[in-house]
């Protein structure tokens, strides 16, 4: 035998398979021809049992077991996104009262809630809110054309309809549908932060609904592409989202201080194995930007800073991911990664293990239909693929489950027979909504046992036992096919070819390279490239992006085989590159190095600026590659979606130039870069501004550089963070690019100290040593300061008078009457709120009060200030166990008693130091007090 093609186990089975068919030829000659099995004596020791009883364990909703994590864990951090982050005992607190909004709302127990989502622990506090309520959720993806939003939600008929602030514009035509139908609410949801900040919920209940959930219920419903035309709705239950969970949890060796990365797109499955399989462990969960995942340095970074130790990626996102980042960045934290969606070659596994050295791979095998991956294929990081076939099999079922590979006759195959690979398991989907023909068709009882409810799933993946029991996926006996991990009926495209009114028949074909899809259009009046393109567009408005066909070839008829079946071999192939006749050439020298780079990326010669990037050839990887390519010769950050919404040198010329020609923001502000030691990084206050800190950088000269954060959004153009934790998460992604590892030095004045203790409070959790926090005069909002009012209030005014006075007086006669005014404005706000509410006491300071103090500013910086304090009140800060550094005004506010230190008592479980230096709050910051202040600082920094 061949070795190239051929184990020696793989041939002595197929002797041992001829010895036994001849033996069962003889035994019974009369039998039919199918009868006889390939299944010998001893491939049955290790092939599934097929009427082997299966465990129906029932571990309860997941989100009850969210409920005991946050009763456990009620400050561990529960998801961390790009803006903010939200703890166990938050995430519990606001999906609570999110569900009995609903509830209050007349939603009831498996009523349909459409979310119109967008990544982020928005969608999370939805979800949850949503089970908790016993409703069943479907997820939109606004990147979506408007007419598929509306084939989801059409079918589903929701009876709620949630929209995340984040997701942005509902668009007008899904709008009008949801105008045309009763809904029990139409909620819009804003980031935890500010739902805190506005007391959005805070008149429903903190604790769990009364609401029973059974295995059987609707947790779910997803889709996936339907051969009719129109998109399947699959059922997803309670059962089978949580059964397999405490298995992977201990198979895994899961913890506390895993850290999971939401990477899957919002339509995809394995969105949930992110979200729920973090939140049932009690690990975090962390969130990137949406593009960083389609940029290979920016990816890579986010995991090597988030110190992501778990991710579900398809393969090509793992050719993102490994693309430009393997030479000089390394990922040590990462333990596992789940391969879903597509075939896992060894290659992909390789290129990982270069990022990852001590990665387990586990290439994953599931559909939509079974609700989660089924089967794996674990592969530890010592264990060498140099022998390993070049498509890794997927391995054997998940406990309670059986990975049945059965012939057309029913009967199981032996080992290397090709069949079709059926899911066994208690713990399948519900099947497809309102499609019983098809969920009967789709979903047999299995055929060894007489027992109904014993089922199993049709997968139509053809697969075959290797010598050792684990299954090998070949290929498909349907026209499905995969791209970018997303399962694709050619059907459903080609009945989205011929709404156009002009094409009266369709085909749909996959290309020979696997990465593109090619249609093909009859329409004998109309054969230019206008009208092609015209095609093309209408795809565009009723399809996701992945299954738009990179090219149209217009035909006046579709080639037949004898038998009149379409005969798929004649269909011409498509001309990728031809673009002769409509050739532009570039027109700028910046027109000439994208035309350059696409020339070499495509493999294509003489590509015009009208030329489409699909249509030549490209795919999701090159354009990845182009893009990483794109960013670091002209310093811009595009989008992919850039390249979807239009896909030609023209159109990406315009994009660069539009970027480039923006005043690229930061929050970084060098205020004085003179010294070798490391940065001092100080955080702005509620103003936003670095005013205050002019003079104290300038007496660091030259010993330490002094770095101002100034706050996003002061420039009017960017929008300001609505969280604390967002702020901190984003001066801390800047600070990087200055100073990529501890230990930092951190400080801020105000309202700058919180943000300044969240940046440590976060630094500390990812593992970065932050060698001293610096309070300017503050304790964060929420501490805790005893019983400091009335007595000390009266003392405080006596003792702080003739410094209050003396300050005042320097203000000069205008500059002073418009600071009584104002002041007196305050007090009498304050007294009158006091009387009515009982609340704020006098010398709390209220959003009406700042904003007064603020009237003479632009209305964006107003903005700017009520978010800030918004984003103040509504952060809770917890227990700092690091060095604090407390620089005490001796003045204090006339009306204010509030020692800092106090504060920080409550608040630091480390080393607390304080410096009291003279002047105020603000005039510590000022001549003379300020060379004081900068003396004992450095002082106290270089001791640090």
């Amino acid at each position: 035998y061949s070795p190239d093609l051929f184990t020696s186990e793989g041939i002595a089975e197929m002797l041992s398979q001829y010895v036994h068919l001849l033996e069962q030829l003889v035994a019974n000659p009369g039998q039919k021809i199918a009868e006889p099995s390939l299944v010998t004596e001893a491939a049955r020791q290790f092939l599934p049992n097929l009427v082997e009883p299966l465990g129906e364990t029932w571990h309860g909703p997941v989100h009850e077991m969210v409920s005991k994590q946050a009763q456990s864990l009620p400050e561990h951090l529960a998801v961390v996104d790009a803006q903010e982050s939200l703890r166990y005992s938050e995430l519990e607190r606001l999906s609570n009262q999110l569900a009995h909004q609903l509830l209050d709302a007349n939603i009831k127990p498996q009523d349909v809630v459409a979310v119109y989502a967008h990544r982020s622990s928005s969608l999370v506090v939805a979800l949850m809110g949503i089970m908790k309520a016993g409703a069943t959720f479907v997820i939109l993806d606004p990147a979506y054309p408007p007419q598929r939003l509306i084939d989801y939600v059409d079918p589903v008929n929701p009876s709620g309809f949630i929209q995340l602030d984040v997701a942005g514009s509902v668009p007008p035509a899904l709008d009008d549908w949801l105008a045309g139908h009763e809904l029990a609410c139409r909620i819009q949801l804003p980031c935890p932060g500010e739902l805190v900040a506005k007391g959005m919920l805070a008149n429903y209940a903190v604790t769990p609904p009364e609401v029973t959930v059974g295995p059987d219920d609707l947790a779910y419903i997803a889709f996936t592409s339907g051969s009719t035309g129109k998109p399947k709705a699959i059922m997803g239950r309670h059962g089978s989202l949580s059964h397999f969970l405490p298995w992977q949890q201990q198979a895994f060796r899961l913890t506390t201080d895993d850290r999971f990365s939401m990477l899957s797109g919002l339509s995809h499955d394995p969105l949930q194995r992110d979200i729920f399989t973090s939140l049932w462990v009690g690990a975090t969960l962390y969130i990137p930007e949406p593009d960083f995942v389609g940029n290979s340095r920016r990816f890579a970074n986010w995991m090597v800073d988030c110190g992501i130790t778990f991710a579900h990626m398809t393969p090509p996102m793992n050719a993102i991911l490994t693309e430009t980042a393997v030479s000089d960045i390394c990922l040590p934290s990462l333990k596992y990664t789940f391969f879903v969606g597509d075939k896992v070659t060894k290659d992909d596994v390789n290129r990982l293990r270069k990022l990852a050295p001590q990665v387990t791979c586990i290439n994953s095998y599931g559909s939509t239909e079974t609700q989660r991956a089924v089967g794996y294929n674990l592969i530890p990081p010592d264990v060498s693929l140099e022998t390993a076939r070049a498509i890794l099999p997927v391995g054997r079922g998940m406990p309670d489950v059986q990975l049945m590979i059965l012939n057309e006759h029913g009967q199981q195959t032996g080992i290397g027979e090709l069949g079709e690979i059926h899911v066994r398991s208690p713990h399948l989907s519900g099947g497809y909504l309102n499609e019983p023909e098809m969920t009967a068709e789709r979903f047999p009882a299995n055929p060894c046992t007489d027992r109904p409810q014993d089922k199993m799933y049709r997968s139509g993946d053809l697969g075959r036992y290797l010598p050792d029991g684990t299954v090998e996926f070949v290929g498909r006996n349907d026209r499905q096919v995969k791209i970018r991990g997303f399962r694709i009926e050619l059907g459903e495209i080609e009945s989205a070819l011929t709404q156009h009114p002009a094409v009266e028949k369709g085909v749909v074909v996959l290309h020979s390279n696997g990465q593109q899809l090619i249609a093909y259009a009859v329409s004998p009046q109309n054969q230019d490239d206008e009208f092609a393109d015209s095609i093309r567009a209408s795809l565009m408005n009723r399809l996701p992006n992945f299954m738009v066909p990179s090219s149209v070839t217009v035909l006046d008829s579709l080639p037949l085989t004898p038998n009149g079946k379409i005969d798929y071999r004649a269909l011409p192939e498509p001309e990728l590159d031809a673009h002769a006749e409509t050739y532009v050439p570039p027109q700028t020298e910046l027109e000439k190095q994208l035309v350059t780079m696409w020339e070499d990326g495509l493999s294509v010669e003489k590509v015009g600026i009208q030329d489409n990037f699909f249509a030549l050839g490209g795919h999701s990887l090159l354009a990845v590659r182009l893009f990483t390519q794109i960013e670091s010769k002209f310093d811009v950050n595009l989008p992919l979606l850039t390249l979807f919404q239009g896909g030609t040198v023209a159109h990406l010329a315009q994009q660069i130039e539009k970027q480039q020609g923006k005043t690229r923001w930061s929050s970084i502000v060098k205020m004085q870069m003179d010294g070798k030691k490391r940065p001092f990084f100080c955080v702005h206050g509620i103003t936003g501004d670095l005013l205050w800190f002019r003079e104290l950088a300038g007496l660091f000269a030259p010993e330490r550089p002094f770095i101002g954060l100034r706050s996003h959004g002061l420039d009017g153009v960017q929008e300001p963070f609505e969280t604390i934790a967002g702020m901190a998460a984003h001066y801390i992604s800047e600070m990087r690019q200055v100073q990529p590892v501890g230990p930092y030095y951190i400080g801020g004045a105000s309202f700058g100290g919180t943000v300044a203790l969240e940046m440590a409070q976060q630094l500390k959790e990812r593992g970065d040593d932050v060698a001293l926090l610096v309070m300017f005069d503050h304790a964060p909002h929420n501490a805790e300061f005893g019983e400091q009012r009335k007595r000390e209030t009266a003392v405080s005014f006596i003792k702080n008078f003739p410094l209050w006075a003396k300050s005042f007086a320097e203000l000069g006669p205008k500059r002073m009457f418009a600071r009584m005014r104002r002041q007196i404005r305050v007090l009498l706000h304050q007294g009158s709120a006091k009387l009515k509410h009982n609340q704020p006491p006098i010398g709390e300071i209220t959003a009406d009060d700042l904003l007064d103090y603020a009237s003479e500013l632009p209305q964006h910086r107003r903005t700017l200030i009520e978010k800030n304090f918004y984003a103040m009140k509504a952060y809770i800060p917890l227990q700092y166990d690091g060095p604090v550094l407390v620089i005490k005004a001796k003045a204090r506010s006339l009306f204010r008693v509030i020692d800092p230190v106090e504060g920080w008592k409550h608040l630091s479980n480390g080393d607390l130091l304080v410096q009291t230096i003279p002047g105020s709050h603000e005039g510590i910051f000022k001549s003379p007090n300020v060379q004081e202040l900068a003396k004992q600082l450095q002082t106290c920094l270089d001791e640090a």
